[in-house]
């Protein structure tokens, strides 16, 4: 079962309206109590990391998926260390570290937000209150070893080769890894660079 990452005790901000001209909408929850920089992140639940970045209102952030439409994502964090995308997580693996204040927020915190890809939600697109949704997330969200065998490696001009399967995808970053991925694999498929965002599409979907 998918766990939050902190303690509902440590939560300073609820998901929902408030009086933050820069963000009304807020689509998460903030843990502010008790934590500090350098404080390591648990995922909520196994998955795929489809998601990693920076911005000037966020810091850095990742995003996991957990099939059946559930994501998970990590703002506030102090860098890219850790899983990065395309990589497996199981629940309580570290996603990242806890960054110092950032950008107009108030005091160092982790911003955890839970999404249901499947609705949608004027200001709030997909995200829903974690308190409330935590448990709907599934677990675990990775393929068994029985299942890896239903992997297909796509490849396309502009954007390489990838392994993907039933709410799985991985990037092959060098001519090893495609070796290496051939015994798991049930074909091998090329297509142009469209048909490569499709089929990651669908494979990240479920």
């Amino acid at each position: 079962m998918a766990r939050l990452p902190f303690a509902r005790s440590q939560v300073t901000q609820v998901f929902g309206p408030r009086d933050f001209p820069q963000d009304p909408f807020h689509k998460g929850i903030d843990f502010g109590s008790g934590v500090s920089v350098g404080l390591a992140v648990p995922v909520a639940s196994a998955g795929i990391v489809i998601g990693s970045g920076q911005s000037a209102a966020i810091n850095f952030w990742k995003e996991v998926d957990h099939g059946g439409g559930w994501t998970t994502r990590y703002h506030m964090l102090g860098s890219s260390a850790g899983p990065g995308i395309g990589d497996r997580v199981s629940e309580g693996q570290t996603i990242g570290f806890i960054g110092p204040k950032f950008g107009v927020s108030t005091g160092v915190h982790l911003h955890f937000e839970v999404h249901n890809k499947n609705q949608s939600r004027p200001g709030y697109g997909s995200a829903v209150d974690p308190l409330t949704n935590i448990n709907n997330i599934p677990s675990p969200g990775v393929p068994s070893p029985e299942e890896e065998i239903s992997m297909i490696r796509i490849q396309s001009p502009g954007r390489g080769s990838a392994l993907i399967g039933p709410g799985f995808f991985r990037p092959l970053r060098n001519a090893e890894e495609i070796e290496q991925s051939t015994p798991v694999i049930l074909r091998h498929v090329n297509g142009n660079d469209r048909q490569f965002d499709i089929w990651r599409a669908l494979a990240v979907g479920g």
